[in-house]
């Protein structure tokens, strides 16, 4: 799953096959800009109403990657530990990632997995 502020973009990746979801975060604050002597990273938290939507959607997920450019990928896997404890053990990793195409990254989705599986045993 790739995760910003403005959008999660859930993939049910299969061998062949790979399916796509995606959750606008309706309420969508824009970039706060700030001096750097203000504490904050110019962004606001994520919307609980958001993080839920996500979480309803992880729960039928089998192994989950959470990846993305920012601090929401981050944000979300706390919101799962506190709240979605079921799903949270499901999270194989958390990874910093940039903008990828579908293809990229499911290709990167089953490379990961590929190798996760085999360390795991």
């Amino acid at each position: 799953m790739w995760l910003d502020h403005r959008q999660a973009r859930l993939f049910a990746v299969g061998r062949e096959r790979t399916d796509q979801t995606v959750i606008e975060n309706e309420d969508v604050v824009h970039k706060i800009h700030r001096k750097s002597d203000h504490v904050g990273l110019g962004t606001e938290p994520l919307d609980t109403a958001f993080m839920e939507a996500i979480s309803d959607r992880l729960s039928t997920a089998g192994a989950i990657l959470l990846v993305g450019p920012g601090s929401a990928k981050v944000e979300l896997s706390a919101h799962l530990h506190h709240r979605h404890p079921q799903v949270s053990r499901r999270v194989w990793a958390v990874e910093p990632m940039d903008h990828l195409t579908a293809a990229e990254l499911a290709a990167t989705a089953r490379k990961y997995f590929r190798a996760a599986s085999r360390m795991r045993g």
